[in-house]
């Protein structure tokens, strides 16, 4: 007996212990006469449970345990027909239905305008009507890792078991998640040949078979082609499989950027898709062949609008690198400006430097110039304002004639007790100049009261040497008498001395003054 039939009996067995304790029927299943206050309804309930009850043929259904659980239950339990009440009439749901039906509009109008203006959130994109626009493909994520990192931290178990089935040829792998292959291939336009396996399938075998085709090896690398492979038996596979809506496995799928006008922008499409392996009439064609044929198509429509935008990627490569490479120099060229300017305000402050040490060089030696001439002067009036002292050289008087360092030859008188330090200082007066007539720019500080301060301080040095010419015979200038140094060299009472500079460049005073201006 078939289930359908056991519940139909399982039913009417219900509805016949039902009835025979239904106050309504008496034990002959006819109208308890006693029951004269039963309603209407109640009473064509009844009739309605007499006729079913009539109409059943197999009357020696075994009870079930629910049927002799109900028989063991209460009596309040066991009326198990229910009075079904027809809905009565309701003004709520006309008045609700304008309002849903206007909450609806505006929902989808607030939903096309923020997918034209470009708001709305990337992660909750609806998929096209004919799923082929991949979920997540435009969400920025980070560049997936190469086929040579270790895969410590990530690990992919269809990975692995083609490692482990296939380790000396296998097609170049995306070594990285999903989103991660997708994000690759999106920004390098490429294409993503998603694989879902199933290790334990009947077809994995013959799958092992077509990824170890050289030539289809061959075709996936020199292509610009992502492989990500994936199993249904982790996580990870089982949203994809979900994602793209695989039906058999192993599940191919190949994905291409298409550009979307909405968005003005580029997002991963489904191209092509094949649920299980690739079959042939013709036992000569091998799967490997199908696959590749199978691949090949979408790929040779596609890949001139691919090859156009990675050629202009190449030009807005090239041109970002060329405004860097301008950027660049230019930076470079604005730090080797800063640093020339630093240079020469570095110059410019070294020669304002010297020439301050220069002026205050000049302006000290112009000071000093100035304390000889006002100590010459001085000298003049406090020692030779007199003419010169008259006599013989018995009255101690002695004549020296005197070639100065200008050539200029003088012949005067001295008293021979005076110190030859007197001949010096004699000299010294000969060489009085009117400094200031020379120098009008001179610093105001130079004031006749600031040098008549200085004077008391100062200690006038000779820069030059008073001597004999034969024998060579030095004078310095110190207390000794002029009758005792001639003595010396045997010229008493008359000698002829020479004035000779202690300074190796000197030079005309005159001149060097008339340099200075």
């Amino acid at each position: 007996m078939t289930d359908n039939s056991k519940s139909d009996h399982n039913s009417i067995s219900n509805l016949n212990n039902s009835s025979s304790s239904n106050p309504i029927l008496n034990q002959n299943n006819q109208p308890d006469s006693s029951n004269k206050n039963i309603p209407p309804s109640s009473q064509k309930i009844g009739k309605l449970n007499e006729n079913l009850f009539k109409n059943t043929t197999n009357d020696n259904v075994p009870p079930t345990p629910t049927q002799t659980n109900l028989e063991q239950d209460s009596p309040s339990n066991q009326n198990l027909i229910q009075i079904k009440k027809t809905p009565k009439f309701s003004l709520f749901p006309l008045i609700v239905w304008p309002a849903s039906l206007i909450v609806a509009i505006a929902k989808v109008i607030l939903f096309n305008s923020m997918r034209l203006i470009g708001i709305q959130n990337k992660n909750t994109m609806e998929a096209d009507t004919n799923y082929t626009r991949v979920a997540g493909a435009s969400i920025d994520i980070p560049r997936g890792r190469s086929s040579t990192e270790s895969t410590t931290e990530y690990t992919n178990k269809a990975i692995q078991w083609l490692k482990d089935n296939n380790a000396e040829q296998l097609p170049r792998l995306f070594i990285g998640e999903y989103s991660e292959a997708l994000a690759s291939s999106r920004r390098n336009f490429q294409y993503l040949f998603v694989i879902l396996v199933s290790e334990i399938h009947d077809d994995s075998e013959a799958l092992l078979s077509i990824l170890k085709d050289q030539s289809f090896i061959n075709y996936l690398n020199s292509s610009q082609i992502v492989v990500w492979v994936g199993s249904v038996l982790e996580t990870r596979g089982i949203y994809v499989s979900n994602t793209l809506m695989a039906a058999a496995f192993p599940f191919f799928a190949l994905a291409a950027p298409r550009f979307h006008t909405g968005t003005s922008m580029f997002r991963m499409s489904v191209i092509a898709r094949l649920d299980g392996l690739p079959t042939s009439s013709s036992s000569s064609i091998t799967q490997s062949s199908l696959l590749l044929d199978w691949l090949s198509r979408p790929i040779s429509r596609h890949d001139s609008v691919l090859q156009m935008a990675r050629r202009e990627q190449e030009e807005r490569n090239r041109a970002r690198e060329l405004r860097e490479q301008q950027d660049a120099a230019y930076t470079a060229s604005l730090e080797r400006d800063r640093l020339r300017e630093i240079e020469q305000k570095k110059q410019l402050e070294e020669q304002k430097k010297k020439a301050l040490i220069k002026q205050q060089k000049k302006e000290a030696k112009l000071l000093l110039k100035k304390l000889k001439n006002e100590w010459r002067l001085n000298t003049s009036k406090s020692l030779f304002s007199e003419s010169e002292p008259s006599g013989t050289p018995s009255d101690g008087v002695c004549t020296l004639s005197i070639r100065l360092m200008d050539g200029q030859r003088i012949k005067r008188k001295f008293n021979g007790a005076d110190p030859i330090e007197l001949v010096y200082k004699y000299i010294e007066t000969l060489r009085i100049s009117d400094v200031d007539d020379l120098e009008p720019n001179t610093n105001a500080s130079h004031s006749e009261s600031s040098i008549s301060e200085s004077l008391k301080s100062y200690e006038h040095k000779y820069d030059f040497l008073l001597l004999a010419t034969y024998p060579r015979t030095e004078f310095y200038p110190t207390n000794e008498t002029i009758k005792e140094c001639l003595e010396k060299v045997k010229m008493w009472p008359s000698a002829a001395l020479v004035v000779e500079s202690l300074d190796p460049e000197y030079e005309n005073e005159q001149l060097v003054i008339d340099e200075s201006v």
